[in-house]
């Protein structure tokens, strides 16, 4: 590797990868190392979601549910927002949140932004600060 040229390579799920002898690291992992002079314990979670952003700024130390609660919604999600489904039985969008490994429901809505807003409020509260961007 050239002096001055950038280490490691962009794996397919947007991580950077750097070796070491012979030894592969997440970048953020290593960053964290670099900064703080300890390896880290449990999850580092990039706070704006890009897993290619190792700025230390966009780095903090999480458990792996705290890491969790910062994710958008799943590609399979039918309403593309995290937390809110379709309740087929009573033709309203239903929110729920997860907290401590249980499900909460946090009730029925008319429109899918009430039942966003409720996801939302919800994770504010039991999430904090992993909770996801409101913008999403």
């Amino acid at each position: 590797m050239k002096i001055g040229s950038t280490a490691g390579k962009v794996r397919p799920n947007g991580y950077v990868e750097i070796r070491v002898d012979l030894v592969s690291y997440q970048a953020h992992r290593l960053a964290w190392l670099y900064m703080t002079g300890e390896w880290p314990v449990g999850d580092i979670d990039h706070i704006n979601r890009n897993p290619s952003d190792n700025s230390f700024k966009n780095l903090r130390q999480a458990t792996r549910s705290q890491n969790l609660c910062n994710v958008p919604a799943l590609s399979t999600s039918s309403t593309g927002c995290r937390g809110v489904d379709f309740h087929k039985a009573s033709g309203r969008y239903r929110a729920r949140i997860r907290v401590d490994g249980k499900r909460l429901d946090l009730g029925l809505f008319n429109t899918i932004d009430n039942a966003r807003a409720a996801y939302q409020e919800a994770a504010g509260k039991f999430h904090g600060g992993f909770s996801i961007a409101l913008g999403e």
